[in-house]
């Protein structure tokens, strides 16, 4: 007759969750709590742990969706400026109401991106004009003829006046 072995504890199998048993009168809380307790332990330890492991990773996916939104969001901001949401006010302002000249058919130059040190100055030299614009009298009284006469004076005097053919009416 061979030795005979006391079993050791953990070489016996264990259940993955200890079953707990309740009282019959219980309140309906308590069982939504128990429905809940059953469908887990329905799972297997490593069905957990992939489900723990894909739920982290659902959360941090969306951690990575809302920072890549909030980027492009400031992108947008960045381009567009602070007065981007005038955006009927920027196509007015930009739209090309005489038509092109013939004369110059060069490209336009490629505009070069700005290094951070240099969108930095240019905004610090842009708040300072911009101050220097809301302490003006004129604009003071009236924004929107100051806006107007700055325009004229500096987008029409700006542009070459176009080339008209004008036939004497005299006889």
């Amino acid at each position: 007759m061979g030795k005979i072995r006391k079993t050791k504890s953990y070489r016996t199998h264990q259940p993955a969750v200890p079953v707990v048993k309740k009282a019959k009168d219980e309140d309906e809380h308590e069982v939504e709590k128990e429905e809940i307790s059953t469908a887990e332990s329905a799972l297997s330890r490593g069905q957990r742990k992939r489900q723990k492991r894909r739920e982290a990773f659902l959360k941090k996916m969306g951690m990575v969706q809302r920072t890549v939104l909030q980027k492009e969001k400031e992108a947008k901001k960045a381009s567009s400026g602070t007065f981007g949401d005038l955006e009927e006010l920027q196509q007015s302002l930009f739209s090309e109401t005489v038509a092109p000249s013939t004369g110059s058919t060069a490209e336009p130059k490629a505009t070069s991106k700005l290094t951070g040190k240099q969108k930095k100055r240019l905004a610090m030299h842009e708040l300072g004009h911009l101050k220097a614009v809301h302490t003006h009298p004129a604009f003071q009284a009236n924004p929107f003829a100051a806006i107007q006469m700055h325009l004229q004076n500096t987008v029409v005097a700006n542009q070459p006046p176009p080339a008209t053919t004008t036939k004497s009416s005299k006889k």
